[in-house]
């Protein structure tokens, strides 16, 4: 706000910005250097946390609209398959209904009162889908077909020096092939959409993380014009980059065309989990080589995953490597001069989409834990190397050094306890992490703590970071430990959370944040570089506790037991 404080009166940023661009400066402005900061960086409690606290923030589950309806839906479970036949009679004559309606790859059932009205009857309903070809599909297929392509012809991302002519005179070399699965983003407010639509205006209500998006879909499938359409965008309890797809605005406003009302649509858990659009599976493939000193000379990654930005609908040139299939390895920071990262993106019925921290939420994990397949098999501590293969980045060296320090790196453990540690940049943040952990001989792990360093450059509200990174830390472990979608005969297996297991407040970790800004003209983000680390410092430190090496993710499917 800008305020005129002999009248009081204020005007919005947004209010001025046109006639502030008319503006002819006689000079360019100094910009402030950060010795002249007033509130940055300053630790201020957040603004939203009372009416979270106490209820009053408004969710967009939370829309209230006059003569409004709820709408329950059930999609095909094998996605794009077809809805072949319902039969609606089985609803006739329950008081509420209003009607069942039915879309080309769903069926809806909406009620007056409420959703639960509208889900009860749903459950009745035996829909008959035509699911195709993808009907027959499975995850031990598509972890075969991935695995395989790994031979296949491949798009370069980076090639550095020559790596074939490292491997051909090596003293040593290394092999390994980590595989991470599909991932549904599970936000604790499942996808929901208020919509009333009118002869001449759309109004929707939604918590979303691209509301011009929304408008842009909400006028599309409304046939308005996008100045018709009002997006009344609210808090929404997650996102993790699933809530700006449109899927249930889209259906949303379909089911009201059909039965003339303002309608309130809520996905089940259920359909919010095997809905979504998953964070993509992918295979990674190394190949190392390593000196007389055990130090990596060349190594090569080939990695094999499906393309989010064909699912998006974002252009991108066919012989250029798509960005998040390749982040984190490509701009790994060690030191190694032979280096070369390929890509190939294979698709499959499943759409696949952006998840908090894509492309690093799993390359890390698998390049973070064939460094230490190369340090353990070298005999060199696992953070030393790290330190040698970024001599001379002493940004990268800062947030190392302080995550091993904090996290008493190299301090004598009982047996069955073990540390690790992993490093990455992402969105112009570095972040590194050292897990704890405990493995009792029966294979029960306990992840006692995780410290975390964090450089983001600059912050605004030092506060909000060190949250950001705690948020971060939870939500990667509980893809790490726990986090996988199973695909059988086309459809996702998983759930609810019975089945689809996020870490609880019994299995959180002590988590320890240390901010470390190294500052310069690169401001950094906050809240997805903490995310990727914390996968391979826990399954390194498994590894250092146990002598269990963990490739394959989540980590609770790997059996950690182990002879007394």
């Amino acid at each position: 706000m800008v305020t005129h404080r002999p009248s009081g009166r204020t005007l919005r940023y947004g209010q001025l910005a046109a006639d502030a661009a008319k503006v002819k400066l006689a000079a360019e402005p100094a910009i402030k250097t950060p010795a002249q900061f007033t509130f940055i960086p300053r630790r201020i409690p957040r603004m939203d946390l009372v009416h979270k606290t106490d209820g009053s923030a408004k969710f967009g589950m939370d829309a209230q609209v006059p003569d409004m309806v709820f709408a329950a839906i059930n999609a095909c479970p094998v996605r794009g398959g077809k809805l072949k036949s319902v039969d609606e009679s089985v609803l006739s004559g329950t008081p509420g209904i209003v009607g069942v309606v039915k879309l080309d790859d769903a069926v809806a059932v909406v009620a007056t009162g409420t959703f639960w009205r509208a889900k009860r009857a749903l459950s009745r309903l035996q829909p008959e889908w035509d699911v195709g070809a993808a009907g027959s599909v499975d995850s031990g297929q598509l972890s075969a077909q991935f695995r395989a392509a790994l031979t296949e012809r491949m798009v370069t991302a980076r090639n550095d020096g020559n790596v074939d002519r490292a491997m051909s005179g090596a003293v040593r070399t290394f092999e390994a092939i980590y595989e991470t699965p599909y991932l549904s983003h599970s936000p604790m407010e499942p996808m929901n959409a208020t919509v009333n639509l009118q002869p001449d205006r759309l109004d929707v209500w939604v918590g979303t993380q691209d509301a011009e998006a929304a408008l842009g879909a909400a006028a599309r499938v409304s046939g308005l014009k996008p100045e018709q359409v009002r997006i009344h965008n609210a808090f929404l309890g997650g996102g993790f980059g699933r809530r700006d797809a449109n899927d249930e605005i889209a259906q949303a406003i379909a089911i009201a065309k059909v039965v003339k009302r303002p309608v309130k649509l809520i996905w089940t858990r259920e359909e919010d989990t095997r809905q979504d659009r998953f964070r993509p599976h992918a295979v990674v493939g190394f190949k190392a080589a390593a000196g007389a000193d055990g130090m990596p000379t060349a190594w090569s990654m080939r990695v094999v995953t499906s393309s989010i930005f064909r699912t998006v609908g974002i252009p991108f040139p066919a012989d250029r490597a798509e960005p998040p299939a390749v982040d984190c390895l490509e701009s790994n920071g060690y030191d190694v001069p032979n280096t070369r990262v390929e890509v190939l993106l294979k698709d499959t019925h499943l759409p696949v989409w952006f998840y908090r921290a894509p492309g690093g939420n799993q390359h890390v994990f698998a390049l973070e834990g064939f460094l230490d397949e190369i340090a353990s098999a070298s005999g060199i501590d696992p953070y030393l190397m790290r330190r040698k293969l970024l001599k001379g980045k002493p940004d990268w060296l800062k947030v190392l050094d302080t995550a091993a320090e904090k996290g008493d790196w190299g301090k004598p453990l009982p047996p069955g306890t073990g540390r690790g540690i992993a490093i990455c940049t992402f969105t112009d943040s570095l972040c590194a992490q050292v897990a704890e952990v405990t493995v009792k001989p029966d294979g029960h792990l306990k992840v006692n703590r995780v410290t975390v360093a964090l450089d983001t450059r600059h912050m605004v509200n030092p506060q909000t970071v060190a949250e950001q990174a705690e948020g971060s830390v939870i939500f990667g472990l509980s893809a790490a430990l726990y986090g996988k979608i199973t695909i059988k005969d086309g459809a996702a297996v998983q759930g609810n959370f019975d089945t689809y297991r996020m870490v609880r407040l019994a299995d959180a970790p002590r988590i320890d944040v240390h901010l470390v800004p190294s500052g310069g003209d690169v401001w950094g983000g906050a809240g997805e570089p903490a995310v990727p680390p914390v996968a391979a410092a826990v399954a390194n430190a498994i590894f250092a506790a146990t002598g269990k090496r963990i490739r394959t993710l989540p980590i609770m499917d790997t059996d950690l037991s182990r002879a007394t």
